[in-house]
């Protein structure tokens, strides 16, 4: 990743990921262009779910930005449900936004939102980013780039034409990039669902691809979260 021009390792760096953060600690060390991130796990559509609002201040000029996934109506954080991907879906979403954002951002003070997109979770594709980002980014809705996220198994023979699309599109105005592989399912019964989550640049996923489309639509000044050993959240 050299040739991206970030100082993406240091005296910070953690064992799960490059970009000079600390896992030990509540929210992330500074990225290059100044701010912090927060990880709020576990499933938003969830009713046992809760945000805290506890996100650190930024200093003045930087930004805090907090961190999870969309949801889903399913059990599991990963199984998919039909659901997500209809109107009920959609309408849940925008709902949770309704009543999250309000909660969490303050778009003055440099504190943002940040939705990590997953082909199985209410926000699953291209479409859904940029019309969120569209819609939300003057209420404090920060756009994630996580290109893996969006790939299913069914994608990949068109893997190269999705990774273009989502990348030419999300990643001028992303707030962040994270990069993390995949590799196939293991075991005899493939699940037609899930990759598995591998650290970047060890699996199947077209990397000189993805680090040339970074290089022509990604800001020199965006974050980039280079994932060494997955999964990084949860």
């Amino acid at each position: 990743m050299n040739d991206l021009r970030r100082a993406l390792s240091g005296p910070h760096a953690n064992p799960h990921a490059v970009l000079r953060i600390d896992t030990s600690r509540p929210h992330q060390d500074p990225p290059p262009t100044g701010g912090s991130f927060t990880w709020l796990g576990g499933n938003p559509h969830d009713d046992q779910w809760s945000a805290s609002a506890s996100i650190p201040t930024p200093d003045d000029g930087e930004e805090s930005i907090a961190l999870c996934w969309s949801g889903t109506f399913a059990q599991d954080l990963f199984a998919g449900d039909m659901r997500n991907w209809t109107k009920p879906g959609h309408a849940a979403l925008e709902r949770w936004l309704d009543e999250t954002l309000p909660q969490l951002c303050d778009v003055q003070g440099g504190r943002r939102l940040g939705l990590v997109p997953h082909h199985t979770h209410l926000l699953s594709d291209v479409a859904g980013q940029m019309r969120l980002w569209q819609n939300r980014k003057d209420q404090g809705l920060a756009t994630v780039l996580y290109p893996s996220g969006l790939i299913a198994p069914s994608m990949v023979k068109d893997i190269e034409d999705h990774l273009t699309r989502s990348i030419s599109n999300l990643g001028p105005r992303c707030s962040l990039c994270i990069l993390e592989d995949l590799a196939p399912p293991v075991g005899a019964h493939e699940d037609e669902t899930h990759f598995q989550r591998a650290p970047w640049g060890t699996g199947m996923l077209p990397h000189a691809l993805i680090e040339r489309l970074l290089n022509e639509h990604l800001p020199l000044s965006t974050p980039v979260i280079i994932v060494t050993d997955p999964p990084f959240f949860r």
